[in-house]
């Protein structure tokens, strides 16, 4: 019931466009059911040579009207139900991308890239053709049969109620009893496609891996491997798709061949004329025609309910709030104490009792190996996740109570993996600021030292990048980051990982630029590199969650901990003995 609620809540805005839709319909297959009939009764008085014209004229009529209005109809009710689909497409897909919005990447857990981007084409497009191939083919059947019951009555009631048994049966028992095998058949392809939309994906992003370690062959065996399979469901779902056809049409055969003989002691005898035969035999063929969708209906039915479950199952997740609110400048001392955060999928906590404070204007670096929860602290601390033990407090106001526009006032973010999009230089570094001037973004790129490549560039500032920028180099792309978090005038600068792909000359010119140009920020570095700890003026070290040194480079050096062996580590790698 829960489905049928979820889909009424899309439908219930355009009711009338669909009882228009639904009218016209109806109305296109009355004119198909006069035409045929109308059309063996003209055919059967003209065969009797009349002796006037006027013994056709009324069917003759009857039948360009019918022909002429079929077409309108029809052409009509297409407009008007494809109108109502695309409207109700429309607003899904914006509810989709609010409800994704509001829970990626962090809470939509379970749940891989080619899934989420199944559902947001494939399960979509299940719900919006819900209507048209499903409830709308039902709702005119029924209206169609009706209509069927009230023209054959009069002829005999044997008739009409050998007419309704053939419908039901081509109509509800035919396809309920091979909707189940093909249901089977559709979660089957539907779960391939799926597998197929996630290795395509994997592989697009990550070819220069596949090719460098040699395994395009088993990838193209593994991706045949599913087409096969994919190839094969098809076959079958089409064999039954063609024998639900067949029997359709045996069932249709075998009626009119029962109202056939149903009719042959009617004539003269119980008032049906000899020229009435084709008008009723016609009547019944197309009476089946309001029968026909029923399979596909039935089908569309558990395909789009199965869809529904998929997109509701996402808007299940967890959200992230959204706090209404205009944004204000804050900036000051950031205090953080007995923060604890775990996730729903891990047996240990990610971060326990961690407390520190950030001075204004200080730099402070969080250091410690993967998985020790550094890169949720930043999470936690920009709003991308949200936390319940402990307090975060900003200027001693806590972190939880200000608004999402506050926020992202406050924090300006360069991450590990930046990415950009396919647009004009300018527009990937005014991404936070769509309305910076030229000169601005000029300003903020010569801090950044990225002015120089891109004035380099064939149209400048204007170039346009490619998907994800793969014209620049590691270095270059991060230092684009660095700009567009610098447009931004956040009083907190937070890099994750900044030059985790970078070489030891591109680390050292990105993180010269960062400190010329970051004069008056208080900034937060996450890393598992010790280039700069140097200048830093405070450094915590987590591990498991936990703090477990923290003090200037100076002093932990002395204490010859975890620091100290990592900082050598690390210094041995870049620079040798």
């Amino acid at each position: 019931m829960q489905r049928w609620n979820w889909i009424l809540k899309w439908v219930a805005p355009f009711r009338w466009r669909i009882a228009l839709a639904a009218l016209l319909g109806f109305f296109a297959f009355g004119a198909n059911f006069g035409l045929l009939g109308v059309s063996g009764l003209l055919i059967s008085r003209t065969a009797l040579h009349p002796l006037t014209i006027l013994v056709v004229y009324v069917p003759l009529v009857a039948v360009r009207f019918f022909g002429l209005s079929r077409a309108a109809f029809r052409y009509t009710e297409r407009l008007v139900s494809h109108d109502f689909a695309l409207r109700s497409l429309s607003r899904i897909r914006v509810w989709l991308f609010e409800t994704l919005e509001q829970r990626l990447p962090f809470q939509v857990t379970g749940r891989t890239f080619g899934d989420i981007l199944s559902a947001a084409v494939q399960d979509v497009d299940a719900v919006q053709f819900l209507y048209i191939r499903a409830l709308a083919p039902t709702l005119v059947a029924v209206l169609a049969t009706c209509l069927a019951l009230a023209v054959l009555v009069p002829f005999g009631i044997p008739i009409a109620l050998t007419t309704i048994v053939g419908l039901v049966v081509a109509g509800l028992l035919l396809p309920f009893v091979l909707i189940r095998y093909r249901q089977v058949l559709g979660r089957r392809a539907r779960e391939d496609r799926a597998k197929t939309t996630e290795i395509l994906t994997d592989s697009v992003r990550g070819w220069r891996e596949i090719k460098a370690f040699g395994q395009e062959s088993a990838f193209f065996e593994r991706l045949m491997s599913l087409g096969q399979a994919l190839r094969t469901t098809d076959i079958r779902s089409l064999a039954s798709q063609r024998f639900a056809q067949s029997m359709f049409l045996l069932i249709q055969g075998l009626t009119v061949c029962a109202v056939l003989l149903e009719l042959k002691p009617r004539v003269d005898s119980r008032g049906v004329l000899p020229v009435d035969v084709a008008m009723v035999t016609l009547f019944v063929f197309a009476a089946f025609e309001a029968a026909a969708p029923s399979f596909s209906a039935f089908e569309q039915v558990g395909v789009s309910l199965a869809g529904v479950d998929r997109l509701r199952a996402l808007a299940s997740f967890p959200v992230t709030p959204s706090i209404p609110g205009e944004a204000q400048y804050v900036s000051g001392n950031l205090a953080v104490k007995g923060l604890s955060f775990h996730y729903a999928e891990s047996e240990s906590p990610t971060l326990d009792d961690v407390s520190f404070e950030v001075g204004h204007n200080q730099k402070i670096a969080i250091v410690g190996q993967s998985g020790s929860g550094k890169t949720t602290l930043l999470n936690i601390l920009t709003g991308l996740v949200q936390y319940s033990e402990g307090s975060i407090r900003l200027n001693g106001v806590e972190l939880a109570s200000l608004n999402t526009a506050t926020l992202r006032r406050t924090f300006a973010v360069v991450s590990q993996q930046t990415h950009l999009f396919r647009g004009r230089v300018r527009d990937n570094i005014a991404l936070g600021c769509p309305d910076a001037p030229l000169a601005r973004i000029v300003e903020v790129a010569k801090l950044a030292r990225i002015h120089d490549t891109i004035e380099a560039m064939p149209e400048g500032y204007d170039t346009v990048l490619s998907e994800r920028g793969n014209q620049l180099s590691g270095g270059e792309r991060q230092r684009l980051a660095l700009a567009r978090a610098l447009l931004t005038d956040a009083p907190f600068l937070v890099l994750d990982e900044p030059t985790s792909h970078l070489d030891l000359e591109n680390e050292q010119a990105f993180y010269r630029g960062l400190f010329a140009s970051a004069l008056g920020r208080t900034m937060i570095l996450v890393t598992h590199r010790f280039a700069v700890m140097e200048q830093m003026d405070d450094i915590l070290v987590l591990k498991r969650g936990r703090i477990v040194e923290r003090g200037r480079h100076i002093d932990l050096m002395r204490q010859g901990g975890w620091y100290a062996r990592g900082y050598r580590q690390y210094m041995r790698m870049s620079y040798g003995d």
